[in-house]
């Protein structure tokens, strides 16, 4: 008889996914900058607050399994100040699906949509509709949020099983 025991948990596959993440939304990041920078071209001000916001952004993304909700607000006010924080926002927003209640995840992404949108009133583009961009912007937390919770849901129904024995 064999003492193999079956679990969840992967170690080396969680250092695998964690990497992909990072390099990830380090690519995301930097073609947000781009972007951004293009039209901020007279305000080297305004991109270096966008450099600091976002190293802090990838740096705080560490604690997100300790403090997933408190994190995802931090984040979401930060994004009234940088589009940088956007792919460690969304991350956070993820998180926060997975691990709360949906009322909490609901909660959360209104408050991610709403510093994207104090965010482009405070510095708006030029050439892109408000309203077609919000739709976008909370179309992507209405996702994160309900993918969150499928995984959420589909894990307590893995676990259900393990709780009867």
């Amino acid at each position: 008889m064999s003492n193999l025991v079956l679990t969840s948990q992967r170690p080396c596959g969680r250092g695998i996914a964690a990497g992909v993440l990072y390099s990830a939304l380090i690519s995301l990041g930097f073609s947000s900058l781009v972007g951004e920078w293009s039209g901020l071209s007279g305000r080297p001000a305004l991109i270096a607050l966008d450099i600091a916001v976002g190293v802090f952004g990838m740096a705080a993304l560490v604690l997100v399994r300790r403090a997933p909700v408190r994190l995802a607000l931090v984040l979401s006010a930060l994004l009234s100040v940088s589009v940088t924080l956007t792919p460690v926002a969304g991350t956070a927003m993820l998180w926060v699906g997975q691990r709360r209640r949906l009322p909490v995840a609901v909660a959360v992404a209104a408050t991610g949509v709403a510093g994207h949108l104090a965010r482009e009133l405070w510095r708006p583009e030029p050439g892109r509709p408000l309203v077609l961009w919000l739709t976008i912007i909370t179309a992507s937390y209405a996702a994160l949020t309900a993918w969150g919770a499928q995984h959420r849901a589909r894990r307590a129904l893995a676990d259900s099983p393990r709780e009867r024995v």
